[in-house]
């Protein structure tokens, strides 16, 4: 592992997908904070991360949209802050929102609310797994119909 600074991973998915998701009326907003002290983690692969939970997002927003024919532009905001002796990063959409059914399979490897032609239903998996590789702590809020927030937390390297 190496010190990283959280934020340049996030802004080079932003760099891949950022053109991509406004052609499909997705907005995706940066709110980055300054002087974040870095993590012990592996960029490429938090970028895995952060490429992960925006794509879910955009899937949330498009299926929202799905239901809701004529619905104004979906968002995505990435969040990242220092909070006590942890490093933040929070991804929030706008989208269909997780229901309470599901909401604690979310992270169990092939589960999927998606068609199986579409999603293994590992993604979720590979980013707990990840994540908790680095001693850190993913939580999840979200309202049905709403949103989404995927809350993940980091020692401070």
């Amino acid at each position: 592992m190496e010190r990283v600074d959280i934020n340049k991973p996030i802004q080079a998915v932003f760099s891949l997908v950022g053109r991509q998701f406004e052609l499909e009326n997705i907005r995706m907003e940066l709110d980055l904070g300054r002087g974040i002290p870095a993590i012990m983690a592996h960029d490429n692969r938090l970028q895995q991360v952060f490429f992960n939970l925006v794509t879910n997002a955009r899937d949330a927003i498009s299926e929202k949209k799905g239901r809701l024919p004529g619905r104004p532009a979906g968002k995505i905001i990435i969040r990242t802050f220092k909070e006590a002796d942890r490093v933040v990063a929070e991804v929030e959409d706008d989208g269909i929102g997780i229901s309470d059914q599901v909401r604690d399979k979310i992270f169990e490897p092939f589960f999927s609310t998606k068609e199986s032609s579409i999603d293994m239903g590992l993604g979720l998996a590979i980013t707990y797994g990840i994540v908790k590789d680095y001693g850190g702590n993913i939580e999840l809020t979200s309202q049905e119909g709403m949103g989404t927030t995927f809350k993940l937390s980091f020692a401070v390297a």
